[in-house]
């Protein structure tokens, strides 16, 4: 699937047809599923060479893909370059960066991601809470584990069963 998303952009290219942000998110999207983070990170610097502005979703699409390949210092990255290009990170956002963490038994960035959620006037919600709480088990952080619990449970985060 991935293949035929660039082929597409490929070949938009060709007739001189102008993509979108749309067209780019949309092959970054098919990158990400095919497991292809490097791909669709081109795809998102190749966006600025042809002068179309990233925007959330551009990111986020990148961010993910990362996650799931565990590139958590590159999604660490991407995080902190989707502030600098004064675009606000979203939930998305938090919790694909947070998954990226949890993956590679970083509980302490995972934690203060979490956290950070509500400095920036986020809601924490069940993917970053499960995805924090699984971080602080794979880190052997029970006591930080039950106390994220007890605090999600007061902001009524429905736990994941």
């Amino acid at each position: 699937q991935w293949q035929l998303g660039l082929n597409i952009m490929h070949d938009m290219s060709e007739q001189e047809l102008q993509p979108s942000t749309v067209s780019f998110n949309a092959a970054m999207n098919a990158c990400a599923a095919g497991r292809q983070w490097q791909l669709a990170l081109s795809l998102l610097h190749y966006m600025a060479e042809v002068s179309i502005a990233p925007n959330i979703i551009s990111y986020n699409t990148a961010i993910s893909s990362c996650s799931e390949d565990s590139q958590w210092c590159v999604a660490v990255k991407l995080l902190s370059v989707l502030t600098d290009r004064e675009l606000a990170p979203d939930e998305i956002s938090f919790n694909a960066v947070i998954s990226a963490c949890e993956k590679a038994s970083e509980w302490e960035l995972a934690l203060a991601l979490f956290t950070s959620l509500s400095e920036r006037m986020l809601q924490p919600n069940v993917i970053s809470c499960s995805a924090t709480m699984s971080a602080l088990e794979k880190g052997k952080q029970w006591q930080a584990a039950v106390s994220l619990l007890y605090t999600t449970a007061a902001r009524s985060v429905e736990p994941n069963e």
